[in-house]
């Protein structure tokens, strides 16, 4: 698996994928940029966590051509999110917040397979304890502290439950 080194043709595994995840990540009150990557084809269609083929299905699909609209439906019912993905450096991170709107983002640097077979989302810590009223200056936190070990928590792997629509 590798992470993207140039721009997404069109757009993320956003997977809006709080739902990939087994602990909460850092929430913020801004994403890391607004949308500008186009929806990455890749992540589009349908993914379970690797280890267990009775976690929630997670369907990606396009919300236009810089969104992704991700519905997590499982045993406790069906939820609905928007991702994004920005670039940082050479490394992707996914903006995901609720779809009705809520007012945090959870953020997750992601690694998709150059096959599109899977993707690991790294949740950024939920330790971090400042706040970010604009955008710019989440960007420069997480460009200077990404390389520290401890910034993200366990990552989770998914796995291609269907091919892609």
């Amino acid at each position: 698996m590798i992470g993207f080194k140039k721009p997404l043709p069109a757009a993320l595994l956003g997977l809006g994928l709080c739902f990939l995840l087994t602990g909460c990540p850092y929430r913020a009150a801004v994403p890391l940029s607004a949308p500008s990557n186009p929806v990455d084809p890749r992540l589009v269609g349908s993914w379970r966590e690797d280890s267990s083929s009775s976690s929630p299905l997670y369907t990606v699909q396009p919300e236009g051509t810089l969104e992704y609209r991700i519905l997590s439906d499982g045993d406790t019912g069906s939820t609905s999110f928007r991702a994004h993905l920005t670039l940082v450096g050479d490394q992707w991170f996914l903006n995901l917040r609720d779809s009705g709107g809520g007012p945090f983002y959870s953020l997750f640097r992601i690694d998709i397979a150059i096959d599109g077979t899977s993707f690991t989302l790294y949740p950024v810590t939920e330790n971090i304890t400042e706040t970010f009223s604009k955008s710019s200056d989440l960007m420069t936190f997480v460009q200077q502290n990404q390389g520290l070990s401890f910034f993200f928590e366990k990552p989770t792997r998914y796995v291609r439950a269907s091919a892609s629509p």
